[in-house]
């Protein structure tokens, strides 16, 4: 407490709002509207501060999503474009020219694993920089399926191919 007739301490922001609220003015009704102001303010304040932060984390997860969407359509679109290349190779069964075909993946360091597998489950061809089963990776796999309007069995898979994508470049 203070002694009887002297002044209150002041704080430390008390100039700087007396200015700016106060113009000048004294009494006890002004001190109230400045306190009232000061709430005002820092209320305002935390408030903006509160929903930037909501904004930012909603838009990173957004982001995140939109960045694993992207990614397994990358992987869902090389998978389907590799299985209608491999589909005469394997059904001829032309090793050197499934080889060849993995191989022309392997330039995309995005791609960590190809692999072409007949019907019966056995690896033809393909590639693996797997180090390591990570949560970023995504993997695709399309049936190797005869063209639309080919004779003979239409729709029956003479096997498929496996495409793993690494989003360590996406996530960045």
């Amino acid at each position: 407490m203070n002694p009887p007739g002297t002044p209150p301490p002041r704080r430390l922001g008390d100039d700087f709002w007396a200015r700016l609220l106060l113009a000048g003015q004294q009494g006890p009704e002004v001190l109230k509207w400045v306190a009232f102001g000061r709430q005002l303010v820092l209320t305002v304040s935390a408030l903006i501060l509160v929903v930037g932060v909501g904004l930012t984390a909603l838009s990173a997860v957004q982001m995140r999503d939109l960045v694993e969407r992207s990614l397994q359509a990358r992987g869902r679109t090389v998978a389907e474009a590799a299985a209608r290349a491999a589909f005469v190779p394997l059904t001829l069964e032309d090793k050197p020219s499934l080889v060849m075909l993995s191989r022309q993946h392997l330039p995309q360091a995005a791609i960590v694993s190809l692999s072409i597998k007949d019907a019966a489950g056995k690896e033809w061809a393909g590639f693996s920089r797997l180090d390591s089963v990570s949560p970023r990776y995504q993997r695709s796999r399309s049936p190797v399926i005869p063209p639309p309007g080919r004779s003979g069995a239409a729709g029956e898979a003479v096997g498929s191919v496996e495409v793993v994508l690494s989003g360590a470049e996406d996530y960045r």
